[in-house]
């Protein structure tokens, strides 16, 4: 098997390699922006962000030469001071030839941490119900106490929706998904997320000056494909193709 991945934020272009018609396209959306913290409240800590969804699709028909297109979003901004964290945006993987830029899969990103007095938890990105497999991403938690921020979301796997947070403490992914920020301790900013698609951790409240949310994690793309030789070689011991043998009954002719 043969594959391209990459989780830099970018756009970019995929070329369908000589004899190959068969691919599986594996998107993960950005974990969202932990929120920023008060200064000086009793309700300082800011909420964690969520983590991204994953969605996945095995594609016949393609044509080799032919052009597609992809978008891998970076993670939500954290919130400064007072401030939400911003949303993950979706990682798409489109056509790109002859006219045709129809989206052939995408994954939605994990929604900001709430701050301002109003902590919440944000939601994570929800599952795309046209992809072959996908799974939700987890649930940021609201500030864990008076000084304490809320914990974010981690990115869900390919074969799991990710976990939510439970308190302050960073949240596990597993499988491809990355892993929740934790929420800060007083006078601390929020944890970074993990990828792909972990969301940020919401700050803890500070005694002077403002804490920052934890920055959410990049999503991320694969893209899968069998070459004839793999085939060949597959074939003469009585295997079938690669791609049919991960992903059974996952195949859309495109």
């Amino acid at each position: 098997m043969t594959s391209f991945q990459n989780n830099i934020a970018q756009s970019g272009n995929w070329t369908c390699p000589t004899d190959v018609t068969t691919a599986t396209i594996e998107v993960w959306g950005a974990g969202g922006g932990g929120a920023g913290s008060n200064v000086n409240t009793t309700t300082g800590g800011g909420g964690g962000g969520g983590g991204g969804s994953y969605a996945r699709i095995t594609i016949t028909g393609l044509v080799p030469g032919n052009i597609y297109s992809y978008v891998i979003p970076g993670g939500g901004t954290a919130g400064a001071g007072n401030a939400n964290g911003t949303a993950g945006n979706s990682c798409s993987f489109s056509n790109n030839s002859l006219g045709n830029t129809s989206i052939i899969i995408s994954a939605n990103g994990g929604n900001g941490g709430i701050g301002n007095n109003a902590s919440g938890g944000g939601a994570g990105g929800t599952a795309n119900g046209s992809a072959n497999v996908s799974f939700a991403g987890g649930n940021g938690n609201a500030r864990n106490s008076a000084n304490g921020g809320g914990g974010a979301g981690a990115g869900a796997g390919n074969r799991n929706a990710g976990n939510s947070a439970v308190g302050q403490a960073a949240t596990v992914g597993g499988n491809g998904g990355g892993n929740g920020g934790a929420g800060g301790t007083r006078n601390a900013n929020g944890g970074n997320g993990a990828i792909a698609g972990g969301g940020g951790g919401g700050a803890g409240r500070s005694n002077g000056t403002s804490r920052n949310g934890g920055t959410g994690a990049n999503g991320q793309l694969i893209v899968s494909w069998a070459t004839r030789a793999e085939i060949g070689a597959a074939d003469q011991v009585g295997q079938i193709d690669p791609i049919q043998l991960n992903y059974k009954n996952e195949v859309i002719d495109y």
